[in-house]
């Protein structure tokens, strides 16, 4: 292998940054109320390619190949979210209440995410040709593809006495925009979020990176009256 025909080896997935995570509990629409779900976990990066070999000291032979970097792991799939149980529900309404009851039941946890996939090392080395001080050079290694990002969890289920989206309701004559407990409304626990998706492994017997952790589900709300989005 002649001076400067060496080939480099390709370098490793970036490292792996955190994935943004959902503010959102759910949407009320015509239709009803429809739990939020997680964020996917973002898939790795993949490594580096390796360099391809010189031709050798008196050029009458082959370098190696330069092996393909790793692929990286999938990310983990999100948690989705948590039943709600909403005495009054309302959407772009108005509603008045005069002395009445409502109850509210408990409300069900988010769901767990899913693990991220865990990286792939890069290829090995390709090997050179020629006979004596004439063989090339080998090629360079692959790479390793860095590990999946986990999902992030479901958010956890509503208990509200009402829920709107829209005119707020009259209660007894007052207009109650937002509060935690009423007179007349029975409320139950809310729903905690679930728990964040497991990074992906680095690859075996490699310096590539791991993915990074799913973030928790949020946690829902209990309230006598709450404004929806």
């Amino acid at each position: 292998c002649g001076t400067g025909g060496t080939a480099q080896n390709g370098g490793d997935a970036p490292d792996a940054a955190a994935d943004p995570a959902s503010t959102a509990l759910g949407a009320c629409a015509a239709t009803g109320w429809t739990p939020g779900v997680g964020v996917n976990g973002a898939d790795g990066k993949s490594g580096q390619g390796g360099g391809g070999g010189g031709n050798g000291r008196l050029s009458n032979g082959s370098g190696g190949a330069g092996a393909c970097g790793g692929c990286g792991g999938a990310g983990g799939k999100p948690g989705w979210g948590g039943g709600s149980s909403i005495a009054l529900l309302s959407f772009q309404s108005k509603v008045t209440l005069v002395t009445c009851a409502l109850t509210a039941s408990a409300a069900g946890n988010g769901g767990a995410a899913g693990s991220g996939e865990p990286g792939q090392a890069g290829g090995s080395s390709g090997a050179p040709s020629g006979p004596g001080v004439g063989a090339g050079c080998a090629g360079g290694a692959g790479g390793a593809g860095a590990g999946g990002n986990g999902g992030q969890g479901g958010p956890g289920g509503l208990s509200l006495g009402i829920g709107y989206a829209g005119t707020p309701p009259t209660i007894d004559g007052a207009v109650v925009a937002q509060v935690a407990s009423h007179t007349g409304i029975v409320l139950a626990t809310a729903g905690s979020g679930g728990a964040g998706g497991s990074k992906g492994a680095a690859a075996s017997s490699s310096t590539g990176p791991a993915g990074s952790d799913g973030a928790p589900g949020l946690p829902g709300i209990a309230a006598a009256v709450e404004s929806l989005p």
